[in-house]
């Protein structure tokens, strides 16, 4: 885990993958998920507040926290001047690079998951085809709250056969896109189940 403090009242933290899996992260499994993430920021605060006298336990916090497949999680702790500061539903920012690609092998499992997926989170989605084969991108910055971003990848991996093994660039570059933006209301459209 490596974390940056800044201005005393930010704490940048980014944990590889490999930490992740040691530390049993699976994104399916959105209890144990919590429970990590949780952990690692008590560790965080812990640490900052015995190392850097951090007044962490004096003042509310907002957190942040992003994975990024084939790189890690990106947690943001930002003490707040006052309970005022605190908003309940603002929207959280992502890195750009904050994206989940996965494989589909026939375009009816696509309508199955379109179908399931809430209203609310179906303005999302990139489709591809790559190699005969479907491939998704859900990108986190196009959802409105991380918890709908987790969501709508606890959905799609219900339907996908795995995630992708390439990256958005590869697509980009040697994709064809079939669906640039707002895939799941398309199909759902499109194609209803």
């Amino acid at each position: 885990m490596k974390m940056e403090i800044s201005d005393n009242r930010t704490i940048s933290i980014f944990v590889p993958e490999s930490e992740l899996t040691e530390r049993g992260y699976d994104q399916n499994n959105h209890e144990a998920t919590l429970s990590i993430i949780n952990h690692l920021i008590d560790e965080a605060l812990l640490f900052a507040e015995s190392t850097q006298a951090f007044p962490a336990m004096d003042m509310p916090s907002r957190t942040e926290v992003a994975f990024v497949p084939s790189q890690g999680m990106y947690i943001t702790i930002t003490l707040l001047e006052n309970q005022e500061e605190k908003t309940e539903g603002s929207k959280i920012v992502f890195p750009e690079s904050a994206y989940s690609l996965l494989h589909f092998r026939d375009f009816e499992d696509l309508a199955f998951c379109a179908s399931k997926m809430p209203e609310r989170m179906r303005s999302s989605g990139k489709l591809y085809v790559y190699r005969d084969n479907y491939i998704l991108k859900l990108q986190a910055s196009d959802f409105l709250l991380a918890e709908d971003y987790q969501n709508a990848v606890s959905i799609v991996t219900e339907y996908a056969t795995r995630q992708a093994d390439t990256t958005a660039e590869v697509l980009d570059t040697y994709g064809k896109v079939l669906f640039e933006k707002d895939a799941f209301l398309e199909i759902a459209c499109l194609f209803p189940c």
